[in-house]
């Protein structure tokens, strides 16, 4: 199901014994634009320490309870090695991370988790699973969904406004949408914009460009935040903006991760 950044840092993550702390960010990576970690702050268990936890562990999502259940002890989250949420979080200390885990690493690979469709998978005992061969860290193209959320928004003829939320899938735990503020251009205007129709990301500027027309977005399909996106609204979204394989293949993706 698709659900809001905003809203799921209210929800509580619980480990098999017990809440483990507070969503505070998410870092997603910007080659799939899928969510790689939450980011945790610790509650007085553990005083207070920021800790990482991958949607490989993430068991469900109960949004009654507004709970995120997760295939972990608060004593291996204890024992985890530690992170500097200062500092971009590097390859190397990911490699450590799924090692701690005896998870298989999901980068290297061609999918998004790998040739699965879903994080949870990884965490099946004896998942067969072939490893990509070692080669020198590269960069992780992690980033904060808290520090985007403050980037500017253009289109291909203007500036349209800014990054208000990330709504995500909570099956595959990809970004399937940016949602759009354009109070400087349409007061009181939101809009749903796919990642992957942006052109660029000017990361220093803290600019997003997409490949889209003012005047394409002014008119495409009305967008209300307060209602839960439908299949049916995507549908007509991706017909609007002529992108059909584009919604096709986040369809088929969807089914096998189901």
């Amino acid at each position: 199901m698709l659900r809001k950044a905003n809203d799921l840092f209210e929800y509580a993550p619980h480990a098999e014994d017990g809440i483990i702390g507070k969503i505070e960010d998410f870092y997603f990576d910007d080659e799939t634009w899928t969510v790689r970690y939450l980011v945790l702050r610790a509650g007085s268990w553990l005083t207070g320490r920021m800790v990482l936890i991958s949607p490989v562990s993430i068991l469900g999502v109960d949004p009654v309870r507004k709970i995120i259940s997760l295939r972990l002890t608060r004593n291996q989250v204890e024992n985890a090695p530690p992170v500097d949420t200062h500092q971009p979080v590097s390859r190397r200390y990911e490699a450590e991370y799924f090692s701690y885990y005896k998870w298989p690493r999901y980068w290297g690979h061609v999918g998004r988790w790998g040739s699965w469709p879903a994080p949870s998978i990884l965490a099946i005992p004896g998942i067969e699973w072939t490893e990509p061969p070692e080669k020198k860290p590269e960069e992780t193209h992690l980033h904060s969904v808290n520090e985007v959320k403050s980037y500017s928004f253009h289109a291909l003829d203007g500036n349209i406004g800014g990054v208000e939320d990330f709504i995500i899938d909570d099956v595959s735990w990809a970004v399937r949408y940016l949602e759009v503020d354009t109070v400087n251009w349409l007061p009181g205007k939101y809009v749903l914009l796919s990642p992957h129709w942006i052109r660029e990301i000017h990361w220093n500027d803290k600019k997003v460009r997409i490949d889209l027309e003012k005047s394409a977005i002014e008119h495409a399909p009305p967008y209300n935040p307060r209602l839960p996106i439908s299949k049916e609204y995507e549908d007509m979204l991706f017909r609007y903006y002529r992108r059909e394989k584009d919604r096709e293949a986040v369809y088929l993706k969807q089914k096998a991760a189901k």
